[in-house]
């Protein structure tokens, strides 16, 4: 079974998105507690799977996924050890893109942003350094039609937010 996962990890990638960025857990546990950025995108509904939160390990055995004949059960089990995990996780409202490895730079893959994958929004951490040049010269000639804001925590709730008080922020 390890054999199989590390030979699909080695010839496919997966990008994870969340549905919300407002959770204060995820800044906290990936955005370097709230000092990091958020990348909003919009991504084709076609591409995006569904993470599966259960409560127990799904039980899949090496011999059901080799005695899966038909291209459907196959790719079904497959999915299940690519989206599946543990309820606790749920949180995240996780959606996954899977696609080939390519576009490899130094042992790191890349997605190409593209009609698929398009950048709408920039969102700057609570507690981040990163100033409004420092977003407008990563962005360059990419800027326009790229919402970017910066975040804060809300006033009477556990989320972030958009600070709607630009001055706060050089």
């Amino acid at each position: 079974m390890r054999r199989i996962k590390d030979e699909i990890h080695a010839a496919m990638g997966m990008l994870c998105f969340s549905k919300n960025w407002k959770n204060p857990v995820q800044w906290s546990h990936y955005a370097d507690n709230h000092r990091g950025i958020c990348l909003g995108f919009d991504v084709h509904d076609d591409l995006l799977q569904e993470v599966d939160y259960v409560t127990e390990r799904v039980e899949c055995t090496l011999a059901e996924i080799q005695e899966s004949s038909d291209k459907e059960t196959h790719e079904n089990l497959i999915h299940v050890m690519m989206a599946t995990k543990y309820v606790d996780w749920r949180y995240e409202q996780e959606v996954r893109v899977f696609s080939m490895l390519k576009n490899e730079d130094d042992g790191l893959f890349f997605q190409k942003f593209d009609q698929d994958v398009v950048l709408r929004e920039v969102i700057v951490g609570a507690r981040s350094d990163v100033s409004r040049a420092d977003i407008a010269q990563a962005l360059g000639t990419h800027a326009q039609g790229i919402d970017v804001c910066k975040a804060r925590l809300g006033f009477n709730r556990f989320e972030i937010v958009k600070n709607q008080d630009g001055s706060l922020w050089k």
